[in-house]
This record gives structure tokens, sequence and C-alpha cells, in this order.
């Protein structure tokens, strides 16, 4: 029998409703193995744990590792540069960055720091952005799940720094890409999001629903559609969960992407990289 701690947060009034979901998810993924899988429980910071247990256990372990991640029980398991999956908390706290749980259990483990300087440099363009406005801009908020590359970690002092990854950057920048305003749903299984497009008659408005993680979701707004007047219908289908509304314009990108920089020039360099290895 093995006890683990899948790299995924429940949290929220919803929470009862995830954790069914999520083990109906495990069940289904091994599926065809010789082995049980439950979950267990949840760790104080909200991190679900299972027990996997039969003769397919590794097997089993693998599969669950590649579709959720499990999540470091050590400092010592962590060696830069490495990806970790982890939420952001007490976001505005502090002005200098964000601290994210990566779902350390120790007793004293602490948050990894993505620093204002690799934000204003991954999401920032280099300017002197201040972290509200960054944050504000992304709809970077508690329960936000983040990607991060490692760039630091002193297990004397019990010190993690980060950046964001590659992978992350790109999900931010394809938000703004698209010029459509969104509202960000924090802790609802995706079917349940999906239904509560339906319930709520906004099948017109709301054009894609956009899983930023297993309970993490944009409602994609059609053009011209304004997230504000969606946002109300919506919460009164999803009772207690955390909504947000993310608009493009008010991004610092947006005014890169508008003058013909930015993602115009990305793409330019995307597709030239791109004809390259064709050829």
């Amino acid at each position: 029998m093995r006890e683990i701690v899948l790299s995924q947060k429940v949290y929220g009034p919803w929470h009862a409703r995830c954790l069914s979901v999520l083990e109906r998810l495990l069940h289904s993924e091994v599926s065809g193995l010789q082995v049980d899988v439950r979950v267990q429980g949840q760790t104080s910071r909200g991190w679900v744990k299972a027990v996997v247990e039969g003769e397919d256990e590794d097997v089993a372990l693998g599969q669950l590792s590649r579709m959720f991640g499990l999540a470091s029980q050590s400092l010592d398991a962590l060696e830069p540069p490495c990806t970790v999956i982890g939420y952001a908390v007490d976001v505005g706290r502090v002005g200098y960055g964000i601290f994210v749980d990566v779902g350390l259990s120790s007793e004293l483990a602490t948050d990894v720091l993505v620093p204002l300087h690799a934000f204003r440099a991954q999401l920032g363009d280099g300017e002197r952005l201040s972290m509200r406005r960054i944050a504000q801009s992304y709809c970077l908020t508690d329960n936000v799940p983040l990607r991060l590359r490692l760039t630091k970690v002193d297990v004397a002092s019990r010190r993690l720094e980060a950046q964001l990854s590659d992978g992350q950057v790109a999900v931010f920048e394809k938000l703004v890409r698209d010029g459509l305003e969104k509202v960000l749903v924090l802790g609802v299984p995706l079917e349940d999001a999906r239904e509560a497009v339906r319930a709520s008659g906004l099948e017109r408005d709301v054009i894609d629903v956009e899983s930023v993680g297993l309970f993490e979701h944009f409602f994609v707004c059609k053009l011209g559609t304004q997230a504000v007047g969606v946002i109300s219908r919506l919460g009164r289908q999803l009772p207690g969960a955390l909504l947000y509304i993310f608009s493009p314009h008010r991004s610092w990108l947006w005014n890169r992407i508008s003058s013909g920089g930015g993602y115009a020039k990305l793409a330019t360099s995307e597709q030239g990289k791109a004809e390259s290895e064709k050829g």
C-alpha cells in the first residue's frame, strides 16, 4: 500500500463535490489495472491525499503522476532547475512578489517565492510595474494554479525561489492574445462549470470554457460581451464559488499587441522556427 499526495488542491464551498469528481477521475485513470485507488482526505492546506494498493501499484503510480502530478514532500527532493505545480497564496500581502504553496508537508515547510523582478521580466517586458498591477492584470489571486521553474532552493534557510515556467507564461499570453473578456472561476469541477453556462442561458455569450487547472477555469466571452454582465448570472448558478473578471485590455501586454509588438513578434518568431524545423 502506498500513500501519496497529489499535486492537486481542493478548497472552497464546492470541495466535497470536487473530491467526488477527483475520486471518479482517479478510478478512471487506473481502469484495467489490478489496483485500488481511493481518496484518503486532505492535508492541512488542502492538498489531496490518496491511497494506492494492489499488484499494479507501480504502474498506477506512474499513471497518476503523469495525469495529476505528485507533490514533493521535502526540500531535499527539490533540485533546481525543476518544474513544480503550486497554488498562489496570500496574494497582495507583500509587494515584492507572490508566494506559491507547492505542497511541502513538513511542519517547517515554506512556500516558494516568485519575486517581482521575475514577474516584470516574464509578464511586464521588464518595465517597473508594481506587483499589484501585474496581479490585477492577469487575475493572479489566491488558489490560482501555477507551474513554476525552481531557480533557488536553500535547505539551510528554507528559502525557495522560482519563476514562471515557459508553459505558464504561454498560458497568460494566450489569455491576452485573443482580446476577449473572461470570467475566472475557482474551486468548481469542469462539468459543473459547463452546466452553469447552460443553466444561466449564456450559451451565446460564453463561447468556451478553458481550464487552467482541474477545478479552475476561464469562461470565454464572445467578442463584444463584457464579463461584468456575465459574472452575476454565473454566480447564481455557482453559489459560493470564487469568480473574477479578466479583461485583456487591463493587461500590460495588451499595449504591446495593439502596437504590433509583443505577440506579433512572438508569432513571427514561432512561425520562423516551425518553418526551419520543417525544412
